[in-house]
């Protein structure tokens, strides 16, 4: 497990389009793509909480739940992908839906 890596990934999905997002890397990549007109303050705080895991200031996993909260809010965030990994999975906990 490298040190941005997210214990488990958050999947999301855009216009039929599922993308697997495992470390904060990911999660900042997505939200660059993010359109201009959809950032509001759960995308600022979601693009915080990365930028914290990138520079130490935050828990990775702190990160992980941000970009969680921001997914389910923009109605994004798959849940229909996570529960086979829930199942049987690195996520035996239900760390990827909270």
């Amino acid at each position: 497990m490298e040190r941005f890596d997210f214990a488990s990934p958050v999947f999301v999905t855009i216009d039929e389009e599922s993308e697997e997002i495992s470390s904060v890397t990911q999660a900042i990549e997505f939200l660059r793509r993010w359109p201009q007109g959809r950032r509001g303050p759960v995308y600022r705080c979601a693009v915080n909480c990365c930028q914290g895991a990138m520079d130490g200031s935050i828990e990775v996993e702190a990160a992980r739940q941000g970009f969680v909260s921001f997914a389910r809010i923009s109605g994004i965030l798959n849940r229909e992908m996570a529960m086979p990994m829930m199942m049987g999975g690195r996520a035996s906990h239900g760390a990827l839906i909270k």
